[in-house]
């Protein structure tokens, strides 16, 4: 069983959730969410009304407004945050990985205030430390719609990419 980390419990966090937690794969799941409100709502309804209304979550995904709870353990730690948020969540979650914990990054867009690749905010916070790493793209962004379709159908991802990087050793976490 895979120990997984999701952090940001908005739409895009809380759609990657629900399909790894669906994965024929068994994983522990533990979702970061920023908003005690939408985290006490999961635990209590398994559904995240606020940013994906309708759509039922996992009793395997846990979640919690505690990052260090949340990472801790992780072997996977997939950065689900806004690209203007995404440094200074990264820069609290650091002291409590481990050197073994992969880093992936499902943050679209650039850092507003350095113009950053989320792949080099990443590289910049983690260091050569943590390898391997990648950059999950989405072919629509993660508006609402399309969080929910890949929410329910499980295919809504386009590229993986990395650099200097030949092989991806990541838990299976796929369907």
């Amino acid at each position: 069983m895979s120990r997984i980390a999701i952090l940001g419990g908005g739409s895009w966090g809380t759609g990657l959730s629900v399909v790894l937690g669906h994965s024929r794969h068994k994983h522990e799941i533990r979702l970061w969410v920023r908003q005690p409100s939408i985290a006490q709502s999961i635990r209590d309804h398994r559904e995240n009304p606020a940013y994906l209304a309708g759509v039922p979550i996992p009793a395997c995904v846990q979640p919690s407004t505690d990052l260090r709870e949340v990472v801790q353990e992780a072997q996977l730690v997939l950065g689900a945050v806004p690209s203007a948020h995404a440094r200074s969540v990264y820069l609290q979650a650091v002291p409590h990985l481990s050197p073994d914990t992969a880093i992936v990054s499902a943050t679209k867009g650039l850092e507003p205030a350095t113009h950053l690749r989320m792949s080099e905010v990443i590289e910049q916070v983690f260091s050569l430390k943590f390898i391997p790493r990648a950059v999950v793209r989405t072919g629509g962004g993660a508006r609402r719609a399309n969080c929910r379709r890949f929410s329910v159908e499980g295919s809504c991802a386009r590229r993986v990419s990395s650099r200097g990087i030949c092989k991806l050793q990541f838990p299976a976490i796929h369907k």
